[in-house]
């Protein structure tokens, strides 16, 4: 007699991701069009949801294991935290504080900084315009 056990996180095969993106995007698309609501919003809205629900552990990985995989999806998530952290980062004080200046800046041409967007960061105000 032999005995096939798993342990951990069992992989799914690519049959099973096919039904799992058919059953999401189909839902998404009907509630996009039931609800008249953009489809980058309406997966912004079950992302977050979905995440709460993870963190809590009422639902398994399944949802967030294709946002994940899904280099849009991906993308939106990504966008969605860093917009978060610097809102998060401004509303720490009511004031904004004079030792600190945050700062954005255009791709300098190299291959990190296309694929990222440019470059942002948080200087000091002992720090010169040219260290921006």
């Amino acid at each position: 007699m032999k005995f096939n056990f798993s342990f951990g996180k069992k992989k799914k095969g690519i049959i099973e991701w096919a039904k799992i993106s058919i059953v999401l995007e189909g839902i998404i698309e009907i509630l996009s069009s039931v609800l008249k609501i953009d489809r980058k919003k309406l997966w912004d809205i079950v992302d977050e949801i979905q995440r709460e629900l993870l963190k809590r552990g009422w639902i398994d990985d399944t949802v967030n294991d294709y946002v994940i995989n899904t280099p849009e999806l991906l993308d939106q998530r990504v966008e969605r935290d860093i917009d978060k952290a610097i809102e998060e980062y401004e509303n720490l004080e009511e004031e904004p504080t004079k030792d600190f200046i945050y700062y954005e800046k255009e791709p300098d041409g190299s291959k990190a900084q296309e694929l990222l967007g440019g470059e942002i960061g948080i200087k000091g105000i002992w720090n010169s315009d040219e260290d921006k």
